[in-house]
């Protein structure tokens, strides 16, 4: 694959991996919202498995020159506080389709062995109880996602049938 972080290089999941039981795939795009909206949870999912020796792997589903520039800009505005590997995925064989990613957000756990631990939500309980196989003292961590502001919003509330 090729390394975002490093244009014109590529780098294997293998090497990637390392002597670790597994590695952790994180499928994004910057052209969807709630693709960039999910990295702030990701980021302490990415610090927490770091910490206890699982790779992340954030892998850029297309490679065209315009979401790569959106995608290196992302990354630029971040400055590096998300920790973990950078790649693009492929046009042939394309882990997208492999994984049939639809929506986001999106994770797969590989063993070092190639066998697919997980493939769904990262806030999923299944994720976090592989994830504990692998290393007992994975916690996951608290992801506090900020709430809809109910008072601002028109028309969505349901009549309760006590109004005037």
């Amino acid at each position: 694959f090729e390394n975002q972080e490093k244009p014109n290089t590529t780098t294997t999941f293998k090497s990637i991996a390392g002597e670790a039981p597994a590695f952790l795939l994180h499928f994004w795009t910057p052209w969807v919202q709630h693709s960039i909206e999910g990295m702030a949870a990701y980021s302490l999912t990415a610090k927490t498995l770091t910490d206890h020796g699982i790779p992340p792997v954030s892998v850029l589903l297309t490679g065209t020159s315009d979401s790569r520039k959106d995608a290196d800009d992302f990354l630029a505005s971040t400055r590096g506080s998300i920790p973990g590997h950078w790649v693009i995925d492929r046009d042939k064989r394309s882990l997208v389709s492999l994984f049939r990613i639809q929506n986001f957000p999106i994770v797969a756990l590989i063993s070092r062995e190639g066998k697919v631990l997980f493939n769904g939500n990262p806030g999923d309980p299944v994720l976090w109880a592989e994830l504990r196989k692998l290393n007992p003292a994975i916690k996951q961590p608290k992801i506090e996602l900020p709430l809809p502001d109910l008072e601002n919003i028109e028309g969505n509330l349901p009549d309760d049938g006590d109004s005037e």
